[in-house]
């Protein structure tokens, strides 16, 4: 018995831990901590709510699963979205993140938590942000050392690169996506240097969700593929790399196709030559088992035979038709000059390029050290030292191609920061500690010429990376400020109110930016929103908002719009307006050259007879017109100010609602018969334009149209179609 009371102080030694286990595990949680009440600041002091546009369409979506449940929502058609077309949620969206706040919400509700789906949804972006860190943490310490991780992370946790998407509030693809792709790159490295088909099997497991997620998965996938690629041309390609990409790319995109978005993604040529370069891996497998086996050469012939022909095939492929090229979204990425003719695409600003001030502040003083660490690299030369220069080049360059890829960015520069910093800091640390003495002996140091141990540099050193630590927190204490509260103002939330309240499910025309608020928070029906996934329809919404009132009611009539919501900061998106109406409706009227003048970025006369300035300058003040005249249309304007003026007797086809403050409401008025302009209205001083010819048809097609359009409130794209047919073949027999 006494025996076995001896036993159990060595019994216990198994729970012994290092104090550096400790120290890194108490700086972790306090990091962690940190990173978290950052993120969640808005919800501690503003209460639950949305920031940004795309947040709203999450939170809807999440409130159909919760109601209807996951296959109705995936099924559901929301006619209230792209009207008069409609539109199917469940393939418009990737699915992951109204699934996380969905179930994350039936999750707590289950256990006894009484939270509503808003809070949960607007905390979902800081819990999965403030694991990013930690994630972090491990990337680095995968590369280079626990010292570099825990810099890393720290970084990471107060990084307003990498805060501005994982606030409370921001329930967007990055919110969960980021911490998913975080951490295949992190299974990926360690499968890399373990050789361990278990992580990359992992890694595989979370690009899958990430698939699910973001669409930004194109990137890490990618990335792997060039990796490989790299390796095969520099043929230092083993079998246990083919094992681990092959297991990562074939479970990742295998995970990916379950979300009905991206049923046809392997015929994108971004996921299918990932998908080659998979089986190529295989192939080389192969090869090489046959060589064991006894058959000489069999890797040149197999392999080199199997890259020939999977080249030509993608080729064929691509060429015949069948495999997508890279467009839209990645590719203006990969080229920033593909960009220029996607008008839609490049309106928005986070996908403008970025400035160096852009890294600077999503980042801080610790990029600086980004160099150091990819000279460690390269001066190390290890396998996985090649996928870390990869990183730091794409991510950068994929950041300075676009203002969105900032969040990508900022933890993987976080990243090499920590590495940087850890490398900078490796000699200076062996000498506090005494580590470059060459003798003990003093008169043997001295002969050698070493009299003293070079410690106070070495704390001057540590001094140095303090502060630089010290001013990275002071700058994310500044910049923070700007992040914490919400992005809509009262009259924003005011106009979605009435709607709500007062005429819901009503047809709102406002540009496409809105349309996703304007239909979660005022149930309205909208005819574009954030998705844009219809250009010709946005070019529709941006010719009625640049014509003139008396030719923009047709199509008002048309699309049976009942009201207008224009914000003041309109006048500045109107370009955007008039380029996507001139170049996805020509139809329509409205040409760039007649409303903007490219050169000079600002706006002709036409434009301040156009809808849009109409009902922005209504009850707006003298020295208020003379400011927005002179300051964005063209000199010639100048003075002639005055003439721009909106007074009650030009609002001839609108009703005020709420005319005043940053957002405006107004009820569109049809007339008895809005096809004859009122002899009092004001006449556009420029050429009228083909729009305008259906202003001469007679009594019977107007009264016929304005019967259907004005007086019934159409609710099916299959009436709406044929009202436009019936009225343009009465029109053509006319």
């Amino acid at each position: 018995m006494l025996k076995k009371i001896r036993r159990i102080p060595k019994a216990l030694t198994i729970f012994k831990v290092s104090k550096s286990a400790i120290f890194n595990f108490v700086a972790l949680l306090c990091i962690y901590i940190v990173g978290l009440l950052l993120r969640l600041e808005p919800l501690l002091v503003y209460g639950p709510n949305l920031r940004a546009y795309d947040t709203f369409i999450q939170y809807y979506s999440a409130k159909r699963i919760v109601e209807k449940g996951l296959l109705a929502f995936l099924n559901a058609y929301d006619p209230q979205r792209w009207w008069p077309w409609g539109i199917l949620d469940g393939k418009s969206l990737f699915i992951g993140i109204p699934i996380t706040g969905a179930y994350l919400y039936l999750f707590l509700r289950a256990l006894g938590f009484n939270v509503d789906l808003l809070t949960v949804c607007c905390a979902v972006p800081a819990i999965f942000g403030s694991f990013v860190p930690i994630v972090i943490y491990g990337i680095a310490k995968e590369f280079k050392s626990d010292k570099a991780g825990l810099i890393a992370a720290f970084l990471t946790a107060i990084g307003p690169g990498a805060i501005q998407r994982t606030i409370a509030g921001f329930y967007d693809n990055e919110s969960v996506g980021l911490f998913l792709m975080m951490l295949s790159l992190y299974f990926f490295v360690r499968a890399i240097k373990r050789k361990s088909v278990k992580s990359a099997f992992l890694s595989g497991i979370f690009l899958g969700f990430l698939g699910l997620t973001w669409g930004v998965y194109r990137f890490i996938l990618d990335l792997f593929a060039l990796y490989i690629s790299l390796l095969i041309i520099s043929r230092k390609l083993s079998i246990d790399d083919s094992i681990i990409y092959s297991t990562t790319t074939l479970v990742g995109i295998g995970l990916m196709l379950l979300a009905p978005r991206n049923y046809r993604i392997i015929l994108k040529f971004e996921v299918f030559a990932a998908l080659v370069l998979a089986i190529l891996c295989i192939l080389f497998m192969l090869s090489y088992y046959l060589e064991l086996l006894g058959i000489k050469g069999a890797t040149k012939k197999v392999f080199g035979t199997a890259i020939g022909i999977g080249a030509v095939i993608t080729i064929v492929l691509v060429i015949a038709g069948f495999i997508s090229p890279t467009a839209g979204k990645w590719l203006s990425t990969i080229n920033p000059l593909a960009r220029q003719k996607m008008v839609t695409f490049i309106s928005v600003s986070e996908n403008q390029p970025s400035p160096w001030t852009t890294l600077w502040i999503s980042i801080g003083a610790p990029i600086l050290f980004s160099g150091v660490a990819i000279y460690y690299a390269i001066e190390r030369h290890a396998k996985e030292d090649l996928l870390l220069i990869l990183i730091a080049i794409t991510s950068f360059y994929f950041c300075a191609s676009i203002n969105r890829f900032v969040v990508v960015a900022a933890p993987l520069f976080a990243v090499l920061s920590g590495i940087g910093i850890d490398a900078f800091l490796d000699p200076f640390g062996r000498m506090i500690r005494g580590e470059w003495i060459i003798h003990h002996v003093k008169p043997v140091r001295r002969a050698l010429g070493e009299y003293l141990t070079p410690r106070k540099e070495a704390a001057l050193a540590y001094i140095l990376i303090f502060l630089v630590l010290l001013f990275a927190v002071d700058h994310v204490v500044f910049t923070t400020k700007g992040l914490a509260s919400y992005d809509i103002d009262k009259d924003e939330l005011q106009v979605y109110t009435w709607l709500r309240m007062y005429d819901p499910g009503a047809t709102v025309l406002a540009w496409w930016d809105y349309g996703y608020r304007l239909r979660v928070y005022g149930n309205a029906t909208t005819l574009a929103d954030n998705g844009t996934g219809n250009s010709t329809q946005m070019g529709v919404v941006g010719t009625m908002l640049m014509l003139p009132p008396s030719e923009s009611i047709y199509l008002m009539a048309k699309y049976n719009v009942k009201y207008v919501a224009v914000w003041r900061v309109d006048i500045a998106k109107a370009v955007w307006m008039i380029r996507i109406a001139s170049k996805h409706y020509p139809a329509g009227g409205v040409n760039e050259s007649k409303w903007y003048d490219s050169e000079r970025r600002r706006y002709k006369e036409p434009f301040f007879h156009s809808v849009l300035w109409t009902l922005l300058a209504y009850g707006e003040t003298d020295s208020q017109i003379r400011r927005w005249v002179q300051d964005y249309g063209v000199p010639e304007l100048k003075d002639m100010w005055s003439k721009f003026r909106i007074g009650k007797e030009d609002l001839i086809y609108f009703e005020p609602i709420k005319s005043s403050g940053n957002v405006k409401l107004y009820k569109v008025i049809y007339r008895t018969n809005p096809f004859d302009v009122p002899p009092e209205s004001p006449k556009p001083s420029y050429p009228t334009t083909n729009a305008t010819t259906n202003t001469s048809t007679t009594n019977t097609s107007t009264a016929l149209f304005n019967t259907i359009n004005a007086n019934i409130h159409v609710r099916t794209p299959v009436l709406m179609i044929a009202t436009q047919i019936t009225s343009e073949i009465i029109t053509k027999k006319e």
